[in-house]
């Protein structure tokens, strides 16, 4: 927990989690089991084993939607508001250039994408871990108090590499932390950090410092590789791994981290630079001139998506046009208008499928034993909306499509 009288923060409860989020993944993995022969018709799987280096195998069609993005808005449906007009005075929004940004970012989207089967070729896993894989560092993101950009970033990050490489199920978990620090250090200015008491931290084996050389002076060459970094930032580093090896309850020790970090860089080619459902979520809010519920319940909806194996179906910007009409319609607002149809080009019956689903995950709960995301948005900081009554609303919008 952390201590809201003092900056210092005090260790988080992870060593419980983590032995938790273990026997989570025991039991998924038991109840996969059983049910194989169910859901196969009592035929064995088929597909290819990975190799070494081998990316998994082809699954026979992805169900992922690559159609081309438009490139202009189609015609508006009425009046359309300008709103980047109130920030033309800050050089920092860069108002001239927000609408060929997000353009780009449609662009981008498809690209950061995978096949919303790609599961099918682990051996070792399955959704269901996924699912808990998700959850438990949701409860990690919250205890040190990460940006939600980190989040969108870490689950993105996940999917692309176990959709291009096999994982044992022992080395899950050592994913997920290795692809939250990768997302800490793109996004975060002061990620994780030594911040516990040093008696709760084990002592990384000493490094050598590095040779004298115009490459290794600091400021650091660069902020990935380890054997890159001057002494000064090589203990920075060391003491963010520190904290990750922390809340696994030391079940990878610091070497297993860098070297999987190494790995997924390289297998996602350096590429990190992603459309995530968040980057849209923010435009399309400021197009609806929302409220502080209506952006509570919007960031609230789609986050909560980010553990559903069944959303990788959908385009991250489809899923926060969604949210923002499902956030409208809970707060008895006009869902949809000529200036959200602008800027997002969408129309409300082009939503009509992804809301219907996403209502139903909301309403139906799916994983009641897996609820980090409904508690963070059960406090006062983000108004309770998660507590909020609208599963009537949401009811009648999956009768009416």
């Amino acid at each position: 927990m952390w201590n809201n009288n003092s900056n210092v923060a005090q260790r988080p409860a992870a060593p419980g989690a983590s032995r938790r989020f273990g026997s989570e993944l025991r039991v998924a993995d038991t109840n996969a089991s059983r049910n194989a022969g169910k859901n196969n018709g009592g035929v064995k799987a088929t597909t290819r084993p990975f190799t070494q280096h081998q990316a998994p195998a082809a699954a026979p069609a992805p169900a992922v939607n690559l159609a081309p993005v438009r490139t202009a808005p189609r015609a508006p449906l009425g009046p359309v508001d300008d709103i980047d007009s109130v920030d033309r005075g800050n050089p920092q929004c860069a108002a001239e250039y927000a609408m060929q940004i997000h353009q780009a970012f449609r662009e981008m989207e498809a690209r950061s994408m995978v096949p919303s089967n790609y599961m099918s070729a682990q051996k070792s896993i399955n959704h269901k871990m996924r699912t808990i894989l998700i959850d438990w560092l949701h409860e990690v993101h919250l205890k040190f108090k990460l940006l939600p950009e980190t989040a969108y970033l870490t689950v993105n990050l996940i999917d692309r590499y176990l959709a291009s490489r096999p994982c044992q199920r022992r080395k899950l978990q050592l994913v997920g932390v290795t692809c939250m620090l990768i997302a800490s250090k793109y996004e975060e200015i002061y990620f994780p950090e030594v911040s516990f008491p040093a008696a709760c931290l084990p002592s990384p084996p000493p490094i050598a410092s590095a040779p004298a050389s115009p490459r290794h002076a600091s400021p650091c060459h660069s902020a990935f590789s380890p054997f890159l970094l001057c002494p000064q930032h090589r203990s920075i580093r060391d003491a963010q791994v520190r904290d990750f090896v922390y809340i696994t309850d030391r079940a990878y020790d610091r070497a297993e981290i860098l070297a999987m970090e190494g790995t997924v860089l390289n297998a996602l080619k350096f590429d990190l630079t992603v459309a995530t459902p968040l980057v849209f979520l923010k435009r399309y809010l400021k197009a609806a001139k929302a409220s502080d519920t209506v952006r509570d319940l919007a960031h609230y909806f789609t986050e909560r998506m980010l553990q559903e194996y069944t959303m990788l179906d959908h385009k991250p910007s489809e899923i926060a046009a969604s949210a923002v009409s499902m956030a409208l319609r809970a707060s008895h607002r006009q869902p949809w208008s000529a200036t959200l149809h602008h800027y997002s080009g969408y129309t409300e019956e082009e939503l009509a499928p992804c809301m219907s689903k996403m209502s139903q995950i909301i309403i139906g709960n799916p994983h009641q034993n897996h609820q980090a995301v409904a508690k963070k948005y059960n406090s006062t900081k983000y108004g309770k909306v998660s507590q909020m009554n609208f599963s009537h609303t949401l009811s009648a919008l999956v009768r009416k499509f």
